[in-house]
């Protein structure tokens, strides 16, 4: 397999500051994921079954959140699509975890609805940056980056999560998304 073509696309500055902000972004996401199973089920000395519905309420609300937040972007494009979603989060990830389970279940579904669209974004602004003929291999990319976020994010969490209180383990990396975001919000 020749090499040359991801050389010449990691050459661009752009593509680049994509992927690294995609990286911030995605580990601390896919993190944050497994701290608050963690956080439920040691902190809150409540079951995985508890856990379970926490991550539920926020994975069912980003789902919901998807096309919307998509629709927002297409119509108003990216800094007012996710300035609403930088405060929110912002917010919801400095009390939730220092809360009891019911709050934790309610704000976790609140910041759902309110996710950035990391990948939505990452990938217009790689489209944005190189030229067609690099697209698909931007995006081959983009995917093997998301794969090691995927395979990192959870390591780092549960390295967080067994080394640090639950409640700033959990704190620090939804706010490492917000930082993400904010870089998203300057950068693109």
């Amino acid at each position: 397999m020749a090499l040359h073509a991801y050389r010449k696309v990691l050459s661009v500055p752009g593509a680049r500051r994509a992927l690294l902000v995609g990286m911030v972004i995605r580990i601390p996401m896919f993190a944050a994921t497994v701290i608050m199973t963690l956080h439920v089920v040691s902190t809150l000395q409540l079951s995985y079954v508890a856990a379970g519905a926490v991550i539920t309420a926020a994975t069912v609300a980003t789902a919901i959140s998807g096309p919307w937040r998509g629709r927002l972007l297409d119509r108003i494009g990216l800094r007012r699509t996710v300035l609403p979603s930088l405060v929110v989060l912002a917010v919801c990830w400095s009390v939730a975890p220092w809360l009891g389970y019911v709050p934790l279940l309610v704000l976790a579904g609140v910041a759902g609805l309110f996710v950035i669209p990391t990948y939505s974004i990452v990938r217009q602004w790689l489209i944005a940056v190189t030229d067609e003929a690099d697209r698909k291999t931007v995006m081959v990319l983009d995917s093997v980056a998301t794969e090691l976020a995927f395979m990192i994010g959870p390591a780092v969490g549960v390295l967080l999560a067994t080394s640090v209180d639950t409640r700033w383990s959990l704190m620090g990396a939804q706010l490492l998304v917000v930082i993400g975001g904010l870089l998203l919000f300057i950068l693109n």
